[in-house]
C-alpha cells in the first residue's frame, strides 16, 4: 500500500500551517496589548484615586473656609457692636489673625484647584489616548480580518 501526497495537498498543508502560524502570531499581540491595557486602567484608577482624595481635600477645604468665612463675619459684627475700646482692640486682632488664615485657605485653595484642572487634563489626555488606541486596534483587526 503506497501512500503518495499530491502537490495540492502539500499547498493546502503548507498554507494551513501559515494561517495556525499567524493566529499564533495575533493572539500573542492582542495578549500584549491587553497587558499594555491592563497597566494603563491600573495607573488610571490610581489616578481616579488621588483624585477622589483630592476632591475631598478640596470639599473639606472649602467647609472650612466657609466656616471661617462665617466666623470673620462674626468677629466683624462683634467688633462693630463692640462699645469699649479694649473689646474693639482685641477683635480687630483676631479678625487680622483670621483674614492671615483666611489668605493662607485661599491660596491653598487656590492651588488645589490648579492641581484638580491639571489632573483632569491629564485624566481626559489618557482617555483620548485609550480610546485611540481601541479605534487603532479595531482598525488593525478590521484590516487583517
Amino acid at each position: 500500500m503506497e501512500v503518495s501526497i499530491s502537490l495540492e495537498q502539500m499547498v493546502n498543508a503548507f498554507f494551513y500551517l501559515i494561517m495556525v502560524t499567524s493566529v499564533i502570531v495575533y493572539a500573542i499581540l492582542i495578549n500584549s496589548m491587553i497587558k499594555g491595557n491592563k497597566e494603563r486602567d491600573v495607573f488610571l484608577d490610581r489616578f481616579k484615586l488621588k483624585y477622589q482624595e483630592q476632591q475631598n481635600q478640596l470639599k473639606n477645604l472649602d467647609q472650612d473656609y466657609r466656616y471661617l468665612r462665617k466666623f470673620y463675619e462674626s468677629i466683624e459684627k462683634f467688633s462693630e457692636e463692640a462699645s469699649r475700646f479694649y473689646i474693639v482692640e482685641k477683635t480687630e486682632k483676631r479678625a487680622q489673625e483670621l483674614v492671615d488664615q483666611l489668605s493662607r485657605l485661599d491660596e491653598s485653595l487656590i492651588e488645589m484647584q490648579k492641581q484638580h484642572e491639571n489632573m483632569f487634563k491629564k485624566q481626559q489626555k489618557l482617555h483620548r489616548d485609550l480610546l485611540t488606541e481601541h479605534k487603532l486596534l479595531n482598525e488593525y483587526f478590521n484590516n487583517y480580518s
